[in-house]
């Protein structure tokens, strides 16, 4: 029995040791998602924010049968992992489904009665910011910061002066946030396109190897080509691996680093953020799905 087990059982019987044990837990949970491939580092927050309220509950459902508790506490973590990347997939078309109504709705039908006029205004107006703040506090404004230097590839320059009285902030500080998390997605596109490069170089490859294989009949000939096609295989996932690694927006770490807002404050506003959307999301539903039943009714007994 090796001592992290011990403290457990020690935990389990006399109630001692928990701050720690918790803290132990939570660390190896943070990081956890990095073993997906399906996660990346933002993932990282958010997944800890999902399994926190169950550290207790590991701590004391773990009964020792031959197996240490890092083994149980791993297949709890592989099947919570799961539920939260299927929770996760399917948030996602109901997240932008509520916030976008919610940012674009106004500038774009602004934007499109400006365009039959013959006018050129941006498609995005300052109008957009309202909607995301009820009431005007701290933690609201902070909110709304995060979320738009979380968008800063679709926000323009002329965006900024809005998006500096709406969170309160310095323009010139704004300014400089929008351009340092730019600067650096720009880099990742540029490693982005050279990943996707490499992927296509080895999908020929591997194409040109099957049409090889099937066109030759020799033994030897075959097994190299074998063994070619397998190396091919092993290149193309680590690319495809590493592709998918390569994040599209910035991530929780980036906006921590140039506001200087603590990563875990960073994460908690958008867990929080998403889960604030998918309930407003299922309120809309809620209102909207008996009418559209009553009027389906009426056209059936018509």
């Amino acid at each position: 029995m090796d001592d992290l087990t011990r403290r457990v059982i020690a935990y389990q019987t006399t109630g001692v040791d928990r701050t720690a044990l918790c803290n132990y837990v939570a660390t190896v949970t943070y990081y956890y998602p990095l073993r997906n491939g399906r996660c990346t580092e933002d993932d990282c927050g958010d997944f800890l924010l999902f399994f926190r309220r169950r550290i207790g509950g590991v701590l004391e459902r773990f009964s020792y049968q031959g197996m240490p508790f890092d083994a149980y506490l791993l297949a709890t973590l592989r099947w919570q992992l799961r539920t939260y990347i299927r929770r996760r997939d399917r948030s996602k078309a109901h997240t932008k489904a509520t916030l976008r109504p919610a940012i674009l709705t106004e500038s774009m039908h602004a934007g499109e009665a400006n365009s039959a006029v013959g006018q050129t205004e941006p498609r995005y107006h300052c109008r957009r910011f309202k909607p995301l703040i009820p009431a005007v506090s701290h933690s609201n404004r902070r909110r709304l910061l995060i979320i738009l230097l979380k968008a800063c590839l679709h926000l323009g320059e002329h965006d900024l002066p809005a998006a500096a009285r709406c969170t309160g902030r310095d323009p010139a500080w704004i300014r400089e946030c929008w351009l340092r998390l730019r600067v650096r997605m720009l880099c990742r596109q540029g490693r982005r396109e050279e990943l996707i490069g490499r992927r296509n170089r080895l999908f020929v490859l591997l194409h040109r190897a099957h049409y090889q294989l099937w066109e030759s009949n020799d033994p030897h000939e075959r097994q190299k080509l074998l063994d070619n096609a397998a190396l091919i295989r092993q290149r193309l996932r680590r690319v495809r691996h590493k592709l998918a690694r390569v994040p599209r927006s910035p991530t929780n770490l980036d906006i921590a680093e140039v506001t200087g807002i603590p990563k875990g404050t960073v994460d908690s506003t958008l867990y929080y953020a998403r889960k604030r959307a998918n309930e407003l999301q299922s309120a809309q539903l809620s209102r909207i799905l008996p009418k559209v039943s009553e009027a389906t009714a009426e056209v059936q007994k018509c």
